[in-house]
Order: structure tokens, then sequence, then C-alpha cells
């Protein structure tokens, strides 16, 4: 198996009205039956901080709901004290890297604690001004051959990137393999859409994810002390992006959102409150799929 999805159709690479009607139908089959065959392993739960303001004035207000509750994520993840979990020292490897910024961002927060290395399938402007700070560097390569850069990592990661590979599990397999040898503690956070953006962001990358094939994922890592799939948003998210961005796309309006950036800002932090407050049952504008191995500390949670 090559792939959790059953389809190899890459909006990324351009598509033709056929094209997006066969893209649509088929991740719209391969995201039926979300709670089937689940890894029993598999703990879900929901995002929830009591805290959804830090730096909320110096985000981009037309920041998608999905963006910014990956970066409310990263906010509140716990990097001091899994640096300390993984021996001190957190050699990190962000495969799909695009520009760095999750360099940047771990440095800032970690400082001499952490060595990032950034994978990407072309190189980007911005590499060689991060590796000036000293503690990151950069390679191209494909997900497809990322083994030879794991090398010793302990903290794996990817931020919107599976949905692009187009075979998502010849990746995780290498890191599966990579895993089950290393003998030193492996924290892994992938953050993965899911099955609302179909509708959300249509015609973007390969698939979606539900909870029965991220299980196809998990699975991969019997081992692992946790595997956690934390659903980021719910119903409110993905109604406020239909809303403010894919019904007045479709209907030749443009993005509302930069017509009005202030309301849209205000509609997004009231609807990230109440999704968090009141999340619908198993609907989810994003997901952050996070799992330890030989970790000796305790479970990293962050709702319920």
């Amino acid at each position: 198996m090559v792939s959790t999805s059953i389809h190899s159709l890459n909006a990324d690479c351009g598509l033709g009205i056929a094209g997006k009607v066969a893209w649509l139908a088929l991740n719209m089959i391969n995201n039926t039956f979300p709670g089937a065959r689940v890894d029993t392993g598999l703990r879900q739960g929901d995002f929830v901080v009591d805290d959804i303001d830090p730096r909320w004035e110096g985000f981009r207000r037309t920041t998608s709901p999905a963006r910014r509750l990956c970066d409310l994520f990263w906010e509140h993840l716990p990097l001091q004290s899994m640096a300390t979990e993984l021996g001190g020292q957190v050699r990190a490897l962000e495969v799909g890297c695009g520009s760095g910024i999750y360099g940047a961002y771990l440095d800032s927060a970690l400082s001499e604690r952490v060595f990032y290395r950034g994978v990407d399938i072309a190189p980007h402007a911005t590499w060689e001004l991060h590796r000036k700070r000293g503690n990151c560097d950069f390679s191209v390569a494909s997900a497809a051959g990322i083994h030879e850069h794991l090398r010793d990592a302990n903290f794996i990661f990817t931020q919107s990137a599976l949905e692009h590979f187009d075979g998502d599990l010849i990746f995780i397999n290498q890191v599966a393999d990579f895993v089950s040898q290393a003998t030193h503690p492996v924290i892994q956070v992938h953050l993965i859409p899911s099955a609302g953006c179909v509708t959300t962001f249509p015609w973007h990358g390969i698939r979606q994810y539900t909870p029965r094939t991220v299980s196809k994922i998990t699975r991969l890592f019997p081992e692992a002390t946790q595997k956690t799939l934390f659903r980021l948003g719910s119903a409110r998210c993905n109604a406020l992006h239909r809303r403010w961005v894919t019904i007045p796309g479709y209907l030749g309006k443009g993005d509302k959102r930069q017509h009005d950036s202030v309301t849209y800002a205000r509609d997004l932090r009231h609807a990230i409150r109440n999704d968090m407050d009141n999340p619908a049952a198993r609907e989810a504008c994003f997901y952050a799929l996070v799992m330890k191995t030989r970790c000796s500390g305790r479970t990293l949670d962050m709702g319920h």
C-alpha cells in the first residue's frame, strides 16, 4: 500500500473539468465511513485551550480558519518539556518545509536546544537567510526518498504537507522503519486536512484524512506510547471559510476577506472560540496527529 487514498489525482498539477469532477468524487468516496476500522490504539480528542489570543493581534487578518488553528496548535505545543523528554536536544526534521518558517519558530522557542533540518522538493529563496542562524540546514529531496535525511532525528513533523505527497505511505513507511530501529525517543507531529477540507479547499493536493485513513498511518507504529488525533476546529470554522472564501469564489465575487478583514478577523475569533466550547460531533476543520515512541514523559495532552 503506497497511499491512504484510493486515487492519485494531484490537483497541484492542474486538472481539467473532468479531472476536477473525478478528484471531488473520489475524495468524497475516500472520506466515507470515517469511523470504520479505526486503529484501536488511536485516541481522538478536540484541541481546546483557554487562551486563543497568543500573538492574536500580530497574525494576518485574512488567515484561513485552518491556518490560524494550526498556528494556535504550534503556539501551545509544550516545546520546552518536549525538549527535555527528548534528552535535552531537539533534532528536528520537517518534510515539505517550504520556506523553513517553522525552523525559525523552533529556534525562537528553543534557541540552542534545537537543530532543525528542512527538506523540500524544491529549494526556497529564504533558506540561505535561515542558514545564517547556524542551527539549521536544508536539503532538496522528495518525500519518497527521505530515509537518508532522517539520520538521528528525534522530532519529525509536517505541516500541511502529507496531502501533497503522491504516496504518503511511502514516506510514512520510511519513518516507521527509522523509528522501529532507533534507540532514542521520537516524537512526530503531522498537521493534515480533514474531510471538511474537500469543500473548503477544493482541488488542493491529493487527499484529505479521516480517523479511518489516519489509522493506515498509525498502525505502522505499533510500539508508539501515544497516538492522538486532535480535531482542530469544527463546523463553525468550516462554515466561516465557505461563507467568506469558497462560495464567493464560486460566484465570481472573489475573496471577501480582502474587502473587510476587520469583520472577518472578528468572526474568525468567535468561530474558533465557539468550536472549542461546543465542537460538532466528529466534524473537524483540520487535524493534528501526534505520535510518541520510547518517550518516558506523560502523554502530550492539548484538549479533551
